[in-house]
């Protein structure tokens, strides 16, 4: 019998965009908590870049060999040089060439700005029930003092699937629905995705996607997400009622179109062979660890200041680190 997990309840994009895609493979990563024990390469590349995009915005791209300092400090923490190697284009070398390629083309275009605040955690009601849960990556403001948040991705491509996808997903919108929380209404500008494509044989590339809704829109994204989160909350209560003796389980169905996620979904051999996983969750089949995600645990780890109410509140001020600067000529 399957027991319940406090956790269960904690909601933030990843898990909700999870259950969109596959409420199986939700089951799967966010229920049971299973996941492959080998963690991503491009994950720890990712959380490399993201530190050196926020040294880059609070020196105000004036500290190159700071930020290549700050990539590699998060970077060879869980990577060998072999796996350096065998990356490319995501290794040290093409995130140094890309970072200067960076600095070059927005230290104009970003004049103006000025860094409010990196690393921000919280969360926002959703229903009275439920918030979600965040960790937005930079909070600024341009020279005309309008809000907005930049989003760091790193891609493989910046063609239109990068740039259709961002529009309308949880994750940017939550955070649209954060600043709308904390900022004048007038001043609030949206979200943009700030992407970074990594080649073998040319130049990285950059785009940033625009991400912004009146509150007319947000609400319809809002009553979209609610739906979902109920949906959600539905399969729990299902699956608290499910007999691991059933022949199938009822709840937190299969979308069959999904299995072909990020090169492969994990957990695509569990469907094949289990008609009702509940009849083998005792044991943690091989190659896979127990970890229940837990979003809070960001404001721990890495949040600089936290998003309550209306308000944010510093709760990691660092005497390393720098202040930050606007981006002047």
């Amino acid at each position: 019998m399957i027991v319940k997990n406090p956790i269960w309840d904690v909601l933030d994009s990843s898990k909700l965009e999870e259950y969109m895609a596959c409420p199986r493979r939700a089951f799967y990563r966010y229920i049971l908590g299973w996941r492959k024990e080998q963690k991503s390469y491009h994950l720890t590349f990712g959380s490399a870049w993201h530190a050196l995009m926020e040294h880059l915005l609070i020196t105000g791209y004036r500290d190159m060999p700071g930020a290549i300092e700050a990539f590699e400090k998060v970077y060879w923490l869980e990577t060998t040089e072999q796996e350096d190697a065998e990356n490319d284009p995501k290794n040290l070398q093409n995130a140094i060439k890309a970072a200067v390629a960076y600095v070059q083309k927005y230290n104009i275009e970003d004049v103006g700005c000025k860094v409010l605040f990196t690393e921000v955690a919280g969360s926002v009601p959703l229903t009275s029930e439920y918030n979600i849960h965040f960790k937005i990556d930079s909070i600024l403001q341009d020279q005309y003092e309008r809000i907005f948040s930049l989003e760091h991705k790193t891609a493989s491509s910046l063609g239109r699937q990068f740039i259709d996808k961002w529009i309308l997903a949880i994750q940017p919108n939550a955070y649209n629905h954060a600043l709308y929380s904390i900022f004048p209404q007038e001043q609030v500008y949206g979200v943009y995705i700030n992407g970074t494509a990594f080649f073998k044989k040319k130049p990285p590339e950059f785009i940033r996607v625009p991400v912004r809704r009146d509150i007319e829109m947000l609400n319809a994204w809002y009553v979209n997400i609610v739906d979902w989160v109920e949906s959600y909350f539905t399969d729990i209560e299902k699956l608290m009622q499910s007999d691991e003796d059933a022949h199938t389980l009822s709840c937190f169905k299969q979308n069959t179109t999904a299995c072909t996620d990020y090169f492969g979904c994990q957990y695509h051999d569990f469907c094949i062979a289990w008609a009702n996983p509940l009849q083998h969750i005792d044991q943690v089949p091989l190659g896979y660890i127990v970890e229940h995600w837990d979003p809070r645990k960001q404001i721990e780890d890495s949040a600089k200041y936290i998003i309550s109410g209306n308000t944010i509140t510093a709760v990691r001020p660092k005497v390393e680190e720098v202040k930050p600067q606007s981006f002047v000529d």
